[in-house]
């Protein structure tokens, strides 16, 4: 399984804490492994401010490297036995609406695997 959350509301229940953020995980997160998944950050587009823009170039990064995406989401899900992974980034998006890189990541992932990957 699959979910995401922000690094702040992330707790070691909500699963595997996978970096999907350019910047470093706050030190609070310190206390737990974060795997790094440097493939999906979003590089060169957090300047992009409209939403229908950013989701276009992201998406179509991810495709660029769906292959390589994919292989590695099989081989996290491998290294730590079918244990949910928690996709993380700094946005708060605690109301409906709301959208951040993960978001988008999210949908693209759940189109790929034809499985929800619920915001935790």
């Amino acid at each position: 399984m699959i979910a995401t959350s922000s690094y702040r509301r992330w707790t070691p229940d909500d699963g595997v804490a996978v970096r999907t953020s350019l910047g470093l995980p706050p030190r609070a997160m310190q206390v737990a492994p974060v795997l790094r998944w440097s493939v999906v950050f979003p590089y060169n587009l957090l300047k992009v401010t409209d939403r229908g823009e950013f989701e276009r170039r992201y998406r179509a990064r991810l495709d660029q490297h769906a292959d390589r995406i994919l292989a590695e989401l099989d081989t996290m899900r491998r290294d730590y036995d079918g244990a949910r992974l928690c996709l993380l980034c700094f946005e708060n998006i605690a109301k409906p609406g709301q959208w951040c890189h993960r978001t988008t990541l999210a949908g693209w992932l759940a189109e790929h695997l034809d499985e929800a990957i619920p915001e935790l």
